[in-house]
């Protein structure tokens, strides 16, 4: 399902089987919210502004099925993509579930992925992820994109790979002001992950000169994780990407042990 309009409301859906690889070039979400020019087929008018779309209380629901190569890509659930200099803003996806989103892929994306691309006030409120890869994904590419005022409040993820990932692949990109709040994180090889220097295949080389900054991580409840928050920089030499100005406050962390005796 492609939305490609303002003032959209997505609600009450079921998506199961959704083939990652239909279109044979690039992969395939159940639901792709696309201002701008994307990567898949994209027919129809695109609109570099786009705003205020609500993807709500819907079911993603891959269990049971094979995929093929879900090493390389596996079926996302919702991805909101911003091609060339578009602008998005007000996308409110809550009160949705994912279950069993396998391979490389994202439950949840919210990708600057483009030159000059702009995103801003994301919210990410409510939701259900069971046996994920990738439960919320934030990701920048390319050269001088910006992903601003991201809220990622509310959510329950259990018995997946990554919680909540904030990848710096750009070059000269910002991802500003994200409140990661009030989340219950159970059972992930990696709760929490901030990584400013993540490999961009399509600029062949890590991000440079990207800054992931005035984070928020507060009142959220992280048990048995793998790792519980990961925060990735680079240096002047290899990729001089930074996390700046980080807030923790007020996490619970629970690692259950084994008793010996």
């Amino acid at each position: 399902l492609m939305v490609q309009r303002s003032e959209i409301v997505v609600r009450w859906l079921r998506f199961t089987g959704m083939n990652p690889t239909g279109n044979h070039s690039y992969q395939e979400p159940a639901i792709y919210v696309i201002g701008g020019q994307g990567f898949a087929l994209t027919p129809g008018p695109t609109r570099q502004r786009l705003a205020n779309v609500q993807i709500v209380d819907d079911v993603f629901d891959s269990r049971g099925i094979t995929f093929p190569n879900t090493s390389l890509v596996g079926p996302s659930g919702v991805i909101v993509f911003a091609g060339p200099n578009a602008q998005m803003s007000g996308i409110t996806i809550a009160r949705n579930t994912f279950l069993h989103e396998t391979g490389s892929s994202d439950s949840v994306g919210v990708w600057a992925s483009s030159s000059g691309a702009r995103i801003k006030s994301v919210v990410v409120d409510g939701n259900t992820f069971d046996q994920d890869a990738n439960a919320v994904e934030l990701a920048d590419t390319k050269r001088g994109p910006r992903l601003s005022g991201t809220r990622i409040v509310g959510n329950t993820i259990t018995r997946g790979l990554n919680g909540v990932t904030i990848d710096g692949n750009a070059e000269n990109g910002t991802i500003d002001g994200t409140l990661i709040e009030g989340n219950s994180i159970s059972d992930t090889s990696l709760a929490l992950n901030l990584d400013a220097c993540a490999f961009d295949p399509r600029l062949a080389k890590d991000a440079f000169g990207d800054v992931i900054s005035n984070t928020q991580i507060v009142n959220n409840d992280i048990r048995d994780p793998g790792t519980g928050i990961r925060l990735a920089a680079g240096n002047t030499t290899t990729c001089a990407s930074r996390v700046t100005a980080v807030t923790i406050e007020n996490d619970t962390f629970v690692k259950d042990q084994s008793a010996n005796g």
